[in-house]
Order: structure tokens, then sequence, then C-alpha cells
């Protein structure tokens, strides 16, 4: 019959399919394609069985045309092969008829290709980052003074004041570069105190400060920061030891503004004490994060509400301040997944 549909050969995949169906059409022969889509939900996922049809009349001559297409069926189908398809569709059987133009076919293979590397993207994102910090490479230097050193046994990088007092609470950072992060966890050793080489009246304030800033613009202009006072935790002074670990918030919210606004809750007591190794994790998650130190269950310092927002990102950096001598190693950061 001269309507009549006829199987030219069958394809492992509808863009094999697709192809040859276009090089017959820009012969003038009409043609279709019909396939299994997993029930047209995923019409990119073709498996097998993509059957190819043209006109029972143009069969000749298009399998001519297509001299190297898989070898087609030995008869012309009948009854009409495509009218059959849309019929299993009707039926609810799990197969479509499915008629792609080239420029559909071209859509689909760039929607793959970025559906691929924004995968591939997001898995290099969460690959855990590991530095030893036995090595001042890398380090970028902003009111501190970095060198490669040794303490309680171990190689690290020892981290003083460029001047003896910056103001407190103040951009003074080594920041580890090629880090980006937003959310996830942070693990480093780090053991402080005071700098005996500070100005007297300094070594009276300071307290060992030394911890981590997280979320560093990319001109130091901002960051969260979560640091320890090591010579608090073990203070006879029972106020003292209630201000062994401080969140604080560059530029806006220092110690001093929190302690004034909100006493004792951006800050809290942790068995930690000075110049010994401390091993610190912070875990944050959008505006929230949470500080642990050594072996602890719990945390000791718990901020809900991260002054940058949830949605700040940015590098890294190892923080200290006022008159103190601190020692790094071991950095891990594992952003979430």
């Amino acid at each position: 019959m001269a309507n009549e549909w006829a199987q030219l050969a069958s394809y492992g995949s509808l863009v094999e399919a697709e192809l040859d169906r276009a090089r017959l059409e820009q012969a003038g022969i009409e043609a279709r394609t019909a396939s299994d889509d997993v029930g047209g939900a995923y019409p990119v996922l073709q498996g097998h069985g993509c059957r190819l049809f043209v006109r029972a009349e143009d069969r000749g001559r298009a399998w001519a045309l297509l001299a190297d297409a898989p070898a087609p069926p030995p008869e012309v189908e009948s009854p009409d092969v495509l009218a059959a398809a849309e019929d299993q569709v009707a039926n609810h059987e799990g197969r479509r008829l499915t008629r792609f133009e080239p420029l559909d076919v071209l859509l689909i293979f760039l929607l793959l290709f970025f559906a691929l590397a924004l995968a591939s993207s997001a898995t290099a994102v969460q690959e855990e980052t590991r530095v030893t910090l036995d090595t001042t490479d890398g380090l970028q230097t902003n009111g501190v003074i970095v060198r490669a050193a040794e303490f309680g046994g171990r190689r690290a990088v020892e981290v003083t004041m460029e001047s003896d007092f910056a103001g407190g609470d103040s951009n003074t950072i080594a920041l580890v570069e090629g880090i980006d992060f937003r959310d996830g966890t942070i693990e480093f050793d780090v053991a402080s105190g005071v700098n005996p080489e500070s100005w007297f009246l300094v070594k009276w304030i300071a307290r060992g400060f030394a911890g981590i800033a997280f979320r560093v613009a990319d001109d130091l202009s901002r960051f969260e920061s979560i640091y320890l006072r090591p010579t608090n935790g073990d203070a006879e002074d029972p106020v003292r030891r209630s201000h062994a670990v401080q969140y604080f918030s560059y530029p806006d919210w220092d110690f001093a503004r929190f302690r004034e606004e909100s006493p004792g809750v951006y800050e809290a007591p942790a068995p930690i004490g000075p110049d010994r190794w401390i091993h610190v994790r912070v875990e944050v998650a959008g505006s929230m994060a949470r500080l642990y130190v050594d072996d602890t269950p719990e945390p000791v310092l718990v901020v809900n509400d991260l002054k940058l927002g949830p949605d700040a990102r940015g590098g890294i950096a190892l923080f200290v301040d006022a008159g103190t001598s601190a020692w790094f190693s071991n950095l891990v950061v594992t952003p979430a997944r």
C-alpha cells in the first residue's frame, strides 16, 4: 500500500537512528523513528531497539542510500508499524513514538555535556583538602609573620603578629591559598601561648589567641572566625574560664560588641590549656557553626547565626591576635556533600 510504513533498520541508540533519518530526509525520503524511552520520562536515556521507518515504496531507495546501515528486516512490515507503536503508548505499555529533528539531537548532546560538566564540577568541589602546614608555601600573610618551625615534637607553621597589637579581633591572618569553602568541616591542630617577646603590657592581656578564619573574602575584608584563648581554659578565675573560646565576624562583630549585646552567647568554656597541641574541629552549615576540641563528644560552642549569612563563601586562614605565638599543623578541609 502506498501509505504503508516499513521498518528499514534497527539501532542500538536513538542518536544513530536520528542521524540516518536526517540523511534520508535530506534526500527527500520521508522517515520516522520509534524507540523505547522509559515511558517517556527520560527521552535521552535510549537503550536498544530503536527503529527507523520509511514508506514502503521508498524502502529500496532508502536502503541503497544507507548502504552501511544495520541489516533491514527481509520483508515490509504490515500493518502500519507506527500506528501500532502509537497504540502501545495509548495502552500505557511503556513505549512511545519519538521523533526528533536534527536540532533536537544537538540540544540533547549539549544538555548531556553540561550535565556531565556540572557533575564533574560538583565532584571536584567535594574533594577533601589536606595541608600538612610544615612549610610556609601557599600562605598569604596579612599582619602576621609565618615561618616553618617545630613544636612539641612535630613540624608546623609558627604564626606571630607583625606588631604586638592590631586592635583586637582584626584581620591578622595567614590565608591558605587554593581553598574555596562554604559549608563542611575544618580540622586542624594548634598550640599557642603568650609570646615571650611581646611588650609587657600586651603580655598582660594576651591569652594565646589562635584559631581559624573561614569564608574569607578575596580581599580579606570580611570573614567568620572561631578562636581559642588557651590560658583561660585552665584559669582559676571562673569568669576567665567562661571565655575560653570565641566566635567573631570581621569586620563588624568583635568580641567586645558580642559581650556587650549578647553576653555569654558567642563565647564559652572549654577544656584547653596553653603550649600544648589541641585538635580543633569546626563544622559549618549555612548560618550555624559548631566547635569541638580534642575528643569532646559535644560541641563546646554553637553559633546559630553566623553574621555573614548562610550563603557566604571564601577562603580558609590561620588566625592569631595580640601577644600570641601559635603553631598550626594538619589542616583538613572537607566540603559538605
